[in-house]
């Protein structure tokens, strides 16, 4: 195979590698120029993404990136190019550290719930009465509201195999 030849091999197979992002989709990439109304992004495909350069700026109306840093958007557009947002995505990224905070325990703020001030001192949840009152309103109103009332159904159970077994003991 020629030198030419292994070039072409080369683009090719780095071509077919692209990365393919469809509208919706969180990606990150890195800013390569910014111009006086967009600036490009790279994201790893054939071609930049363009993000409005208004929502670079802070408060003030300064620019808060510079050329070479990273940053995370939402896909919004890709017809005739790839079209970025930034919206949503830091609130995004707060919601997800919210998660990980809860799923690993750790407190959020100073307080306790009232959820969670009954569970550890063995009462009866309250959760169980407040999903039993939208079920019980949908059902005068005949609205379907399956989910809640799947969900209440659960609360209530666990929370009698809870308490049935706290007295068992």
């Amino acid at each position: 195979m020629s030198e030419q030849e292994e070039d072409f091999a080369t683009m090719f197979e780095a071509s077919v590698k692209a990365r393919r992002v469809e509208q919706g989709q969180t990606v990150e990439g890195t800013i390569v120029a910014i111009g006086a109304e967009v600036a490009l992004v790279s994201i790893g495909g054939k071609s930049e993404a363009q993000i409005d350069v208004a929502e670079l700026k802070d408060e003030d109306g300064d620019i808060e990136v510079s050329i070479g840093e990273r940053l995370q958007a939402r896909v919004i557009s890709t017809k005739g190019g790839i079209i970025l947002s930034r919206k949503g995505v830091r609130n995004a990224a707060t919601h997800r550290e919210l998660e990980n905070a809860f799923e690993a325990g750790f407190a959020v703020g100073d307080h306790k719930t009232s959820t969670l001030q009954d569970l550890e001192a063995g009462r009866r949840l309250e959760i169980g009465c407040l999903s039993g009152a939208v079920v019980e309103l949908a059902d005068r109103l005949a609205i379907p509201v399956p989910t809640t009332r799947a969900l209440h159904a659960c609360t209530v159970l666990l929370d009698d195999l809870r308490l049935s077994r706290s007295t068992d003991a």
